[in-house]
Parts: C-alpha cells; sequence; structure tokens
C-alpha cells in the first residue's frame, strides 16, 4: 500500500478544482475545511458501522495486517 502523496502545486493550479475533495477527504492535506465537517462528523460513525459488518471482518483485518507489515 502506499503513501497519500500530495498534487505537485503546479499541476494543481492548472485544474484546482479537480483535486479539491467535495464531500470527503482521506489524509490530512484537507482536514478541518468547513465544507467537509459533515463527512468529518460521520467518519466514526461508518468506521464503526464498517467493523460491525461481519461480512467485512476478514478484508477488514487483512488491511490492517497488510498496513502494519509496511510500517514495521
Amino acid at each position: 500500500m502506499g503513501l497519500m502523496q500530495m498534487v505537485p502545486l503546479l499541476m494543481k493550479e492548472e485544474i484546482k478544482e479537480e483535486y479539491e475533495p467535495k464531500v470527503v477527504s482521506f489524509g490530512p492535506y484537507h482536514h478541518g475545511k468547513e465544507k467537509l465537517k459533515l463527512a468529518e462528523d460521520f467518519k466514526p460513525i461508518a468506521v464503526q458501522m464498517f467493523i460491525e459488518d461481519e461480512r467485512n471482518e476478514a478484508d477488514f483485518m487483512a488491511t490492517i495486517l497488510g498496513m502494519l507489515e509496511v510500517v514495521t
């Protein structure tokens, strides 16, 4: 799994609206923006719902374990 990269400034300025999140952001670059506040408030609820859905449990655990391998 790769790291989330910031878009180079020259590319971003050409078509800025294409690189701005419209509903929800993942990662630190747009955290705290007012237009994304509703989705920010919902993220913990969505994660909890995902975790509680046992159909997702195996995939979720495999993803977490894969991320741990990258970090360690």
